[in-house]
């Protein structure tokens, strides 16, 4: 499917992340009533799904993030910083990872939650950079969040994080775009005569030779 909305042009980050990441986590076996109240809208296109998981000062250590999940009765209070949320500003809700424990194991103590963007108790702002994305930076200012928000075990996050992030590090969608960009160019050549003096025919050979090579 992200191969195909590529190959015709369409932007793709927002069904990777709603589909192929936050969808993934999702479908996981101890997530029934997550995967009635959620899938079918995202399935549908009805909604959008981000990731928050970087923090400022913590990128892929995940370990040392510094959002808290703070107990409140039967659930929790989200409190903390969240940056780089891609499409953050176009998503209904987002994966959100928290500490609720301390550990002498790293990774332990760390829950992932189901965070609603559009509910008061969270600021969704733009984290401004010079490339083409759009970065969000998020803060869960007390946000009140619930068992059945948490995706996974209480302090078990980490097991969900890294299923998902295994998918989100092969770049499975670069091939699909790299095949465009030569297709793109060829037909760009053509129309303009932007490689004067260049056959079709040579210029079709060297893209395609560059291709084999990926």
């Amino acid at each position: 499917m992200t191969e195909e909305l590529i190959g015709h042009g369409v932007p793709d980050i927002v069904h990777t992340l709603s589909i192929d990441i936050v969808g993934l986590a999702l479908l996981m076996p101890n997530t029934g009533e997550q995967k009635k109240r959620l899938l079918p809208g995202i399935a549908r296109s009805e909604g959008a799904a981000s990731i928050l998981f970087s923090e400022p000062g913590v990128g892929s250590d995940l370990a040392a993030l510094e959002t808290r999940a703070e107990r409140d009765g039967d659930g929790w209070r989200l409190r903390g910083r969240k940056v780089y949320g891609m499409k953050s500003h176009l998503a209904d809700f987002a994966l959100c990872a928290a500490r609720t424990s301390e550990s002498d194991v790293k990774y332990h103590g760390i829950t992932l939650f189901v965070v609603p963007l559009k509910t008061p108790g969270v600021v969704v702002g733009p984290l401004w950079n010079l490339s083409d994305e759009r970065f969000g930076d998020i803060t869960p200012a007390g946000v009140r969040v619930t068992r059945d928000d948490v995706v996974g075990d209480v302090d078990g996050g980490w097991e969900v994080i890294n299923y998902v992030l295994g998918l989100e590090r092969t770049g499975v969608e670069f091939e699909a775009k790299a095949a465009r960009w030569c297709d793109v160019l060829l037909r760009h050549a053509a129309d303009t005569g932007l490689l004067t003096g260049v056959s079709r025919g040579a210029l079709r050979l060297a893209v395609g030779r560059a291709r084999e090579r990926r």
